[in-house]
């Protein structure tokens, strides 16, 4: 049976449930092939919940200029990601509660690691591992995520991962500051907001000097976002943003 998601199964379930009974008495044999599928719906419904709720996610977000060429991650010796650039965000992977090792490796040379962290997986737990500071102290930084949003608000945070860039507020651009003194490997505290557009700006902490505008941000309802603050290519420009749902 093809993967659904849990309210497609209940939606088929009940399909077929409905379908068992409209045939009771006029073709019993393919009311009772009915009946089976509904069952069946059933069973596949309860163990992907039960899957949703004994597993954790993970996504990897490269955020290393200096790091070498492209990135390969294994996860207790296989491989998960490959070929991995600069600015790269991963999608979610799923992996089952358990304790795991990560090491991070030059694009297809398993060698020596670049960087390794043990993680455990949680329940629910939603997790982007950034890989991040320079090629003599790569490092990878757990930040914990988390999409669950109050009905009809939107929520915005920002992580600072530019280890030479130093701290920095995050404001409406000409207005007042959202989110003060953020320095190197900080992970603000989600903020709630009404959704709306608005024009950011990221400056020098405790001045209206600009470091990097950030125009024409869209807040939709019911969404949390991340803006990662990562090393830029292009001079003068320090720093830019990747932005990121969850």
């Amino acid at each position: 049976m093809p993967y659904l998601n849990i309210e497609k199964y209940y939606r088929k379930a009940l399909e077929c449930d409905v379908l068992s009974g409209y045939y009771k008495y006029s073709n019993p044999s393919l009311s009772l092939h009915y009946h089976e599928k509904h069952l069946a719906y059933l069973k596949q419904a309860a163990r992907q919940a039960r899957q949703q709720v004994a597993s954790g996610r993970i996504r990897i977000l490269h955020s290393s200029k200096t790091a070498p060429g492209q990135l390969d991650i294994y996860v207790n010796g296989s491989i998960m990601f490959s070929g991995i650039s600069f600015k790269q965000i991963t999608s979610p992977l799923s992996l089952p509660r358990a304790n795991y090792f990560l090491e991070v490796y030059e694009a297809g040379q398993q060698k020596i690691n670049l960087a390794a962290a043990a993680f455990t997986i949680l329940p629910g737990q939603e997790t982007t591992l950034a890989l991040a500071g320079h090629s003599a102290n790569f490092r990878i930084m757990p930040i914990q995520d988390s999409s669950n949003v109050p009905e009809g608000e939107t929520r915005i945070r920002f992580v600072h991962l530019t280890p030479r860039l130093a701290t920095v507020d995050i404001a409406v651009s000409g207005g007042d500051v959202l989110f003060h003194d953020i320095s190197y490997k900080d992970c603000t505290e989600y903020m709630a907001l009404v959704p709306m557009s608005a024009d950011l700006a990221m400056r020098h902490t405790g001045t209206r000097e600009v470091i990097l505008d950030i125009p024409r941000q869209l807040f939709s309802p019911n969404k949390s976002y991340t803006y990662y603050i990562i090393p830029s290519n292009e001079s003068p420009i320090k720093a830019e943003m990747i932005k990121a749902e969850a």
